[in-house]
C-alpha cells in the first residue's frame, strides 16, 4: 500500500491534547512532533490572542505521521469528528523514499 506523510499544525497551547490522542491510537506506530512559529499574512485576527497579534507570530505544534494511505485517511476523518472545535491545518504528501542511513 502507498505510504504517505501527514503533517498536522495546531496552536501550541493544544499540543498535549492532540499528542495524547495520537498516542492512544493503535494504528499509529510513531510520530514526530515539534514546536514551530507560524507566520502568515493570511491569519485571521480572531485566531490570534493579543500577544500573538502584537508579535506577528503564532506558536504552533507540528506532528508528522508516516503511514499507509488508508490509515491516514481514517485518522483525518477521526480528527474531524473527535475535535470539531479545534482548528487543525494539514498537508498530506506521498512518500517517495525513506529508510535509515548508517544504522549501527
Amino acid at each position: 500500500m502507498e505510504q504517505q506523510l501527514l503533517i498536522l499544525n495546531i496552536a501550541a497551547k493544544r499540543a498535549q491534547l492532540l499528542s495524547d490522542w495520537l498516542l492512544q491510537r493503535q494504528d499509529i506506530e510513531q510520530f514526530l512532533s515539534y514546536h514551530a512559529d507560524g507566520h502568515s499574512t493570511l491569519m485571521q485576527q480572531q485566531c490570534l490572542d493579543l500577544s500573538e497579534q502584537v508579535a506577528g507570530v503564532q506558536a504552533k505544534w507540528v506532528a508528522q505521521i508516516q503511514a499507509e494511505a488508508g490509515v491516514l485517511a481514517r485518522l483525518l476523518k477521526d480528527l474531524e469528528q473527535d475535535f470539531p472545535n479545534l482548528r487543525i491545518e494539514y498537508v498530506l504528501l506521498p512518500v517517495v523514499g525513506g529508510g535509515v542511513l548508517n544504522s549501527l
